[in-house]
């Protein structure tokens, strides 16, 4: 009972108060110290509000007139044009940032863009020159990036092993933690390490992550063997259900049907 009321903490934890922003590294709305007069303090104030609405055609298009300007409105246009999936519009004014202010964060997006283009595979390469680029200025966003990338052979050369410091160094920081303890999991799981790889997937589960709750159910399911009971399975998918894992509401549905046919 102690152990499925504290797996039933973790669920509602996750309900309650677990909330990531979409983009947690763009700027904020309103970010600058320009002083645009009043015609173009306008444009920017409306710009910034179809941005928080999510309208960003809206607001590139407002943006752009102030583009050449202000830093500030480079950036929003470049954030606009990534979540408009404008890759390459995106990836000119990132290149352009990053030439002009030399901030390992317009390096990393830079990256991003690069690895957001699946036509040319060359892309793949630069994304990891400038992921590499940007960790040499301090980015510490790029480790899972690079994992993914040592990991898959992705513009560069397969190696697990490199993937794996990528992604310890990365569970160091805040940033994308949960992902890289879920990846650190799987490294363990793959080599037959199940309790080591479950411990990752507990500590990366605690901070809400959806995939990690999913690994330690299928862990205990293909394993057989785990440092959780049944009972706390059947809630850890529960959780991650909840968080919007497709597989795990499956797994749910499979478990429901085998129990009632029994």
């Amino acid at each position: 009972v102690k152990a499925y009321d504290e797996a039933e903490r973790w669920y509602l934890n996750s309900v309650d108060t677990v909330k990531q922003d979409k983009n947690p590294y763009f700027i904020k709305n309103g970010d600058y110290k320009e002083n645009f007069g009043i015609f173009g303090s306008k444009t920017i104030t409306k710009a910034d509000m179809n941005y928080s609405y999510g309208d960003y055609k809206s607001a590139i298009i407002l943006y752009a007139r102030l583009a050449k300007k202000s830093k500030y409105v480079k950036i929003k246009c470049a954030e606009c044009a990534f979540m408009l999936k404008d890759f390459e519009k995106a990836k000119t004014y990132y290149r352009e940032l990053a030439q002009e202010i030399d901030d390992a964060y317009f390096m990393f997006m830079l990256a991003e863009c690069y690895n957001s283009e699946d036509v040319d595979t060359n892309t793949f390469e630069n994304a990891v020159y400038w992921y590499e680029y940007s960790l040499e200025k301090g980015c510490s966003m790029c480790y899972y990036h690079l994992g993914i990338c040592y990991e898959f052979g992705r513009g560069t050369e397969k190696n697990l092993e490199k993937a794996l410091q990528m992604y310890k160094k990365g569970a160091e920081y805040d940033f994308d933690k949960a992902n890289c303890l879920c990846k650190i999991g799987n490294y363990y799981f793959n080599n037959d390490e199940i309790e080591k790889a479950t411990l990752c997937y507990k500590q990366a589960a605690e901070l809400g992550n959806k995939r990690a709750l999913l690994n330690i159910a299928i862990s205990y399911f293909e394993s057989g063997t785990s440092i959780f009971s049944y009972e706390e399975i059947r809630c850890f998918l529960a959780k991650s259900a909840a968080l919007g894992s497709e597989r795990a509401y499956e797994m749910i549905l499979s478990i429901e049907e085998s129990e009632e046919n029994r």
